[in-house]
C-alpha cells in the first residue's frame, strides 16, 4: 500500500483517538483492554475471549457542509470542488457485566452501583480522549446528541457521537 493516499478529513482524528485512548484511560485508572477502529453501521463487540473493556471508534457519516455546522441541503455539482464536510464519529466503550450475561443471576444493589460507576468512568474517559484528540486542531466540532448509554447481550456501556468540520486545507 505504498501508494495509498491517506484521507485527511476523518482519518487523522480517528487514528489520534485510537492512539490516545489507552493513555487517557490509564491516567484515569479506568481499565481498557482493546481499542478498535470500525467501519459500517453495526459495531462488533470482540470481547468474548477475555471479557474485558472494549472501545471503538467508528465513522458514522460524512456530509457536504460549506457553512459548518449546517449540512448542505441541495445537490452538490460533481464538477464543484468540495472543500468542507461535516463528519460524524462515534466513540463507545463497553465492558462485560454479570447483570446482563446470566438471566438467572439475581443482581444486588451493589452490582448495579458497581456497573454504573464503571460505565460512567468509561464515559468520562472517552469524552476526555475525544477532547484531547481535537484540541490543538483548527477544527470546529460539537457533541451530538451527547452520551447514549447501552446495555444488553452481556455488556454495559455507551457511546458518544460528535460532528466535526473537515476541511483538509485548514484542519491540522
Amino acid at each position: 500500500m505504498a501508494d495509498l493516499k491517506t484521507d485527511r478529513t476523518a482519518w487523522p482524528v480517528i487514528a489520534k483517538i485510537k492512539d490516545l485512548a489507552p493513555v487517557v484511560f490509564a491516567e484515569r485508572g479506568v481499565p481498557l483492554d482493546h481499542v478498535t477502529v470500525q467501519h459500517g453501521e453495526q459495531v462488533v463487540f470482540d470481547i468474548a475471549d477475555n471479557c474485558g473493556t472494549q472501545m471503538w471508534v467508528r465513522l458514522v457519516q460524512v456530509m457536504p457542509s460549506q457553512n459548518f455546522p449546517q449540512i448542505d441541503d441541495g445537490p452538490v455539482l460533481g464538477t464543484m470542488p468540495q472543500r468542507s464536510f461535516a463528519v460524524t464519529v462515534e466513540v463507545g466503550v463497553v465492558h462485560c457485566s454479570d447483570i446482563w450475561q446470566d438471566p438467572n443471576y439475581a443482581p444486588s444493589d451493589e452490582d448495579y452501583l458497581s456497573d454504573t460507576e464503571l460505565s460512567l468512568a468509561e464515559m468520562t474517559a472517552a469524552r476526555e480522549t475525544i477532547c484531547r484528540a481535537l484540541s490543538g486542531t483548527k477544527r470546529q466540532w460539537y457533541f451530538i446528541p451527547g452520551y447514549t448509554p447501552t446495555a444488553g447481550g452481556g455488556v454495559i456501556g455507551g457511546y458518544w457521537q460528535f460532528t466535526m468540520q473537515a476541511n483538509p486545507k485548514v484542519n491540522d
